[in-house]
């Protein structure tokens, strides 16, 4: 069992060993760029074999703990059949689009509903996001996106 504290918890029946950012070149990091490719790598090991199940992982302001964004294998639709063994499972986004700023990353292995945890790491990996080649705004997400003004009488200006 997973010794359970403010971090961590679970059966253990799957462990997280480790976790990585990777930047688009797959090499190790803790900083980002807005609007560039990461993949976030999960290692695991299974100590007792388990029905499938899901990997999650969520991303939240380190300043306010606010999530940013979450999800799992099972969203996406990935099935990962019965693990054995040790292994890592990648999250890949062609585009981070994310805010300057802090970020931590918490990850989970579960059951295929979520309901029983076999280990849950908060706060496993803490990264920076740096501003990338355009001018984004405020709030915690760089949203692409264009203005365009439209005069009374129809015509368009960028």
């Amino acid at each position: 069992e997973v010794v359970g504290d403010a971090d961590r918890w679970g059966g253990g029946q799957i462990l997280i060993e480790r976790v990585e950012l990777l930047d688009p070149t797959g090499g190790a990091t803790t900083k980002a760029t807005t609007d560039d490719g990461v993949t976030i790598r999960i290692h695991y090991t299974v100590q007792d074999e388990v029905p499938p199940g899901a990997f999650g992982l969520a991303i939240t302001d380190a300043t306010t703990d606010t999530l940013v964004w979450g999800g799992n294998t099972g969203h996406q639709g990935l099935d990962l059949g019965v693990l054995t063994g040790s292994g890592a499972v990648d999250w890949t986004t062609p585009s981070l689009p994310l805010q300057p700023g802090v970020y931590d990353i918490d990850v989970s292995a579960t059951d295929r509903s979520t309901a029983t945890i076999y280990d849950y790491r908060r706060k496993v990996l803490r990264f920076d996001v740096q501003p990338g080649d355009r001018t984004t705004g405020s709030g915690l997400v760089a949203l692409s996106g264009s203005w365009a003004l439209r005069s009374a009488a129809g015509e368009r200006h960028r």
